[in-house]
C-alpha cells in the first residue's frame, strides 16, 4: 500500500508541475531580449531626442502678480534645449534636441535658466520661487518625461490683498501683493498704485461717436473693509479687502451686444443716446462691424472672394464692398448679421435699436494638413480651433515624435504639446499650395533615415485633387528593405492614355525590397515607373487571366516573315509582377507557351475559337511564331489557350504464371472510361474478384467495370512505360498497370501467384486470433496470482 501511495503522490506532483509550466512559459516573454516594456507592451524609447522637462508655473488665475511671457520667451535660452512656452496654460517645456550623453542637460540648469529669464520684477518681486517634482535631485540629467512644479512663497515684506469688483456684470475677485509699511509689525500695507484694470474697466467703446477713444461709461469708487475710500498712495490695514463698485451711466449710454460662434463670449458695445448737439444718435450694423475691427475682435479682414484685393477701408461709409469676409488670419468666414428674425448685410446702414442682441453669422475655416504615418498618407481638413494630434486619422501607437517638412525638404520636430493658440497659428499657415506636412517617427529622431517615394511626373497618391506627389517614410537607420512600410501604388492618367504602375526604381533601375538591401544614413530616393498603354492583350487559361501585354500602338503580323511586330509592347503582367518593355526577356516570353498538367498546348484562340496565334520553339530554344490569325490588333483583345488532353494506357496483368499476355486500354485525361470486366482473363477454379495496383492486392483496389477518370495532376504522377512485348500506340508514353486479384471457387490447386485473392487476409486473421488468445491467457494468469496472494 505504501508503494501505491508513493506512486500516487509522485503522479500528483508531476501533474502540478505540468500545470505550473504553462503560466511560467507564457510569462517568460515579459523581458524579450532583456528589454523593458511600458504599460502598452511597447518598448520604450529610452535616451531618444525629445526627452522633456515639463515645468508647471502654477500661477493662480486670479493673481494680479503675473509674468511677462514675451520677455520670458526672449530671455529663455539653454544649449541643447528647445523651449516651448505655453502662456495660456502657464507651462514651459524644455525639450532635449540631442540624445548624446555628453549633451544631456541637468534639471538644475533649466530651472536656473527660468529664474534668470524671469528677472526680479513683476511676480518675482513679491514671491520667492522654488521647484519640486518627480525627480530625486536637480543634478539629475533630463531623461524621459520629467515634471517640475513651481512653488511660490510670499516674501516676508509683502502681504496679499483681495480686490473685489462689483457692477460690471459678474462680480470678480483678484489677489494683489503689496509691501508692508513696516515688515516687522505687518499692520499696514502701502497701496502705492491701484491695479490699472480698475481704472479702465469702466471705459467702453462707444460705436456711434466719432471719437474712437474709450469713453467712461461707468463711474467707480474703491473702498476698504471699513468703507473708507482708497486711492493711489493710501495705506490700509492688513487683512482689509478692497472693493471697486461701478455704476453705469444709463442717462447718456445704452448697450448693444454681439454673439458669434467665433467669439468665446458675447461682446458688448456702448452707444451714445445723443450727439454732442443733443440730437438722437443713430447706430448702424456697419458701425458695429467697424467697432469689432477697431477693438481687434476681428483682424486681417479680407474679401473672401478675392483674397488678393486690398483691405477695405472700414472707417468709411461702405460702397461696393464684396462679402463675405474672411478674418483673423483667414481662420473664419463672416457672412451676415441677424437681429431677431431679420438678416442684414455686414455693411448695412440700417439703424439698430439700443439694447439689441445681434448675431454675427460666421464659421471657422478649415485648413489642409497632410499626415504621413507608416506609408499611409492623407490630407485632413482641420477646422480652426480643433487642430491637435487627434486630427491624425491613422494609428500612431509606438511613435516617438512628429516632424514637419517644409517646401525645401527641411525636417524639424513638431510639438503638439503646446498652447492651442500656438497650434492654430501653425494651422492657418497651411494652404493647398503649401500644405503643412507632418510625419510620425517610430525611432529616435537622431537615428532615423528617410525613404522618399516620388510618384513621378503627372502621377499622384490617393485622390488626384489632393495633389500628393510624394510620400516620406521614416525608418531606423540600417533597416532592411523588406521591412520598409510601403505606400499604396501611385496613379497616373492622361487623355487617351492609360498607365499601370510597374515598380519603384532607384538610380533608374528596379529597386528590390529584400533583406540584403539596407537603408543607410543618407536615406533612399525612389521613383515610380509606369507602363503607358492604349490597349491590352489578355491571355487566359481556363478563364483565369494568365499574362497581360500592354500596348501603346498596333500589334501587326507579317505573314511573309511570320513575325509579330512587338515594338509597341510597353510592358507585361505575369504572376503578379509588372515588367517594362526593357525587362521582358526570354524567360517571360517562354511563358507564352503555357504548361498544363496532363495536357499539351495547341494554340491561342479568340473568344469564338478562331486560331489567333500558334507558337513553337526554334533551334535556339526561343519562342517563335509559326502562324497567326490576325494582321493587326488595335484594341483590347482576349485570347484563350487551347489544349489537347494527353492519352495514357492501362496495362492489365492476369497475375498468374499461366497468363503471360497483358491487355491494353487507352484512356484520355479528363475523360471517363470503364475498367475491364471479369471476362478479361480466365483462371480455372478461380474467379476474377477485382483489380489492384499491386500484384499482392495491397495497393489501390478498383472494382471490375467501374468508371474511372484521370486528372491532369494525376497524369503527371504516372511513370513512363516500357513498350517491350506490348503493342502501345505511338505518342503514348505514360500509363499504369492493374493486376488481376483472384478468388478461389473450387478445389483446384492454386496454379501460381495470388490466385485466391484472400491468402494474405486469411493469414492476417489467423495472426489476430492467436494474439487475442495469448492476451486472454495472460489476464487469467494475473487473476489467479492475485487470488493466491490474498489466500496467503
Amino acid at each position: 500500500m505504501k508503494t501505491e501511495k508513493r506512486l500516487t503522490m509522485a503522479l500528483s506532483v508531476l501533474v502540478a508541475l505540468m500545470m505550473l509550466a504553462v503560466p511560467l512559459a507564457s510569462s517568460s516573454n515579459l523581458f524579450v531580449d532583456g528589454g523593458q516594456t511600458n504599460s502598452n507592451g511597447d518598448a520604450p524609447n529610452l535616451g531618444a531626442a525629445g526627452d522633456t522637462l515639463t515645468i508647471n508655473l502654477n500661477i493662480p488665475e486670479n493673481s494680479l502678480d503675473v509674468i511677462d511671457y514675451d520677455d520670458l520667451k526672449d530671455n529663455l535660452t539653454t544649449t541643447n534645449i528647445i523651449y516651448s512656452v505655453d502662456a495660456k496654460n502657464g507651462v514651459i517645456r524644455a525639450i532635449c534636441d540631442s540624445d548624446e550623453s555628453s549633451k544631456q542637460v541637468q534639471i538644475k540648469t533649466v530651472l536656473d535658466a527660468i529664474k534668470t529669464a524671469l528677472g526680479s520684477d513683476g511676480r518675482m518681486a513679491a514671491y520667492d520661487l522654488t521647484f519640486s517634482g518627480d525627480y530625486t535631485t536637480v543634478e539629475e540629467k533630463i531623461e524621459g518625461q520629467i515634471t517640475a512644479n513651481a512653488v511660490w512663497k510670499l516674501k516676508n515684506t509683502y502681504g496679499e490683498v483681495s480686490i473685489i469688483t462689483k457692477g460690471l456684470g459678474e462680480d470678480s475677485e483678484k489677489i494683489k501683493a503689496y509691501k508692508y509699511v513696516d515688515a516687522s509689525k505687518k499692520t499696514e500695507l502701502n497701496i502705492d498704485d491701484l491695479p490699472t484694470y480698475l481704472k479702465t474697466a469702466g471705459n467702453g467703446y462707444v460705436v456711434n461717436l466719432k471719437s474712437s477713444n474709450d469713453q467712461p461709461v461707468y463711474t467707480y469708487i474703491v473702498t476698504d473693509s471699513k468703507g473708507n475710500k482708497v486711492v493711489d498712495g493710501d495705506k490700509i490695514e492688513s487683512g482689509s479687502v478692497l472693493t471697486a463698485t461701478y455704476t453705469f451711466d444709463s442717462l447718456n449710454y445704452g448697450t448693444i451686444s454681439v454673439n458669434s460662434p467665433i467669439f468665446d463670449n458675447a461682446v458688448t458695445f456702448y452707444v451714445a443716446k445723443t450727439t454732442g448737439a443733443l440730437q438722437v444718435a443713430t447706430t448702424t450694423y456697419w458701425m458695429i462691424f467697424n467697432a469689432l475691427v477697431n477693438e481687434e475682435y476681428l483682424n486681417d479682414v479680407m474679401d473672401s472672394n478675392n483674397p488678393a484685393a486690398s483691405v477695405p477701408n472700414f472707417t468709411e461709409t461702405p460702397s461696393a464692398i464684396e462679402t463675405p469676409f474672411t478674418a483673423n488670419d483667414g481662420s473664419c468666414k463672416i457672412n451676415s448679421w441677424t437681429n431677431g428674425t431679420e438678416n442684414y448685410a455686414l455693411n448695412s446702414n440700417s439703424t439698430i435699436s439700443i439694447g439689441s442682441e445681434l448675431t454675427l453669422n460666421a464659421e471657422f475655416t478649415t485648413f489642409p494638413v497632410k499626415f504621413m504615418v507608416n506609408g499611409q498618407v492623407q490630407i485632413v481638413n482641420v477646422k480652426y480651433g480643433e487642430f491637435s494630434k487627434a486630427s491624425c486619422p491613422f494609428d500612431t501607437a509606438g511613435m516617438t515624435v512628429w516632424i514637419s517638412v517644409d517646401d525645401g525638404g527641411v525636417k524639424s520636430i513638431f510639438n503638439f504639446d503646446r498652447s492651442a493658440e500656438d497650434l492654430q497659428k501653425e494651422l492657418v499657415k497651411s494652404t493647398s499650395e503649401k500644405t503643412l506636412t507632418l510625419i510620425a517617427l517610430f525611432s529616435a529622431y537622431d537615428e532615423t533615415a528617410y525613404v522618399t517615394f516620388n510618384a513621378a511626373d503627372g502621377a499622384y497618391f490617393g485622390d488626384k485633387k489632393d495633389k500628393i506627389t510624394e510620400v516620406i517614410i521614416p525608418v531606423a537607420k540600417g533597416t532592411t528593405a523588406d521591412k520598409i512600410p510601403m505606400p499604396a501604388n501611385p496613379s497616373k492618367d492622361a487623355d487617351g492614355k492609360s498607365y499601370l504602375f510597374a515598380y519603384w526604381a532607384a538610380d533608374g533601375s528596379e529597386y528590390e525590397f529584400k533583406s540584403t538591401n539596407k537603408v543607410d544614413d543618407a536615406g533612399l530616393e525612389l521613383t515610380a515607373n509606369f507602363v503607358e498603354y492604349t490597349f491590352t492583350v489578355n491571355f487566359f487559361i481556363d478563364d483565369n487571366k494568365y499574362i497581360v501585354l500592354y500596348c501603346n500602338g498596333d500589334l501587326t503580323y507579317n505573314s511573309t516573315s511570320k513575325k509579330v511586330d512587338v515594338s509597341n509592347v510597353t510592358g507585361a503582367l505575369y504572376d503578379g509582377k509588372t515588367y517594362l518593355a526593357a525587362d521582358i526577356g526570354a524567360d517571360l516570353t517562354s511563358k507564352l507557351i503555357p504548361t498544363k498538367a496532363g495536357y499539351n498546348f495547341v494554340q491561342w484562340n479568340d473568344k469564338d475559337g478562331k486560331m489567333m496565334l500558334t507558337l513553337g520553339i526554334d533551334a535556339k530554344e526561343y519562342v517563335e511564331v509559326t502562324n497567326a490569325g490576325f494582321s493587326k490588333i488595335s484594341a483590347n483583345t482576349d485570347l484563350y489557350a487551347e489544349f489537347d488532353a494527353a492519352e495514357y494506357v492501362i496495362i492489365y496483368s492476369g497475375n498468374t504464371a499461366a497468363a503471360t499476355n497483358n491487355m491494353i486500354q487507352v484512356g484520355t485525361v479528363g475523360e471517363s472510361l470503364n475498367f475491364f470486366s471479369d471476362s478479361t482473363f480466365s483462371n480455372d477454379g478461380y474467379k476474377l474478384k477485382e483489380w489492384n495496383t499491386r500484384p499482392d492486392g495491397k495497393g489501390t483496389t478498383y472494382a471490375l467495370g467501374s468508371a474511372f477518370t484521370l486528372s491532369g495532376a494525376d497524369y503527371d504522377k504516372l511513370s513512363k512505360i516500357s513498350k517491350d512485348n506490348m503493342t502501345i500506340p505511338d505518342g503514348i508514353d505514360h500509363g499504369f498497370t492493374l493486376y488481376a486479384i483472384w478468388e478461389k471457387v473450387g478445389s483446384s490447386d492454386n496454379p501460381s501467384g495470388n490466385t485466391d485473392g484472400d491468402n494474405d487476409n486469411s493469414s492476417n486473421t489467423d495472426t489476430y486470433l492467436l494474439a487475442g488468445i495469448l492476451v486472454v491467457i495472460i489476464i487469467l494468469i494475473i487473476v489467479v496470482a492475485v487470488v493466491l496472494r490474498k489466500k496467503q
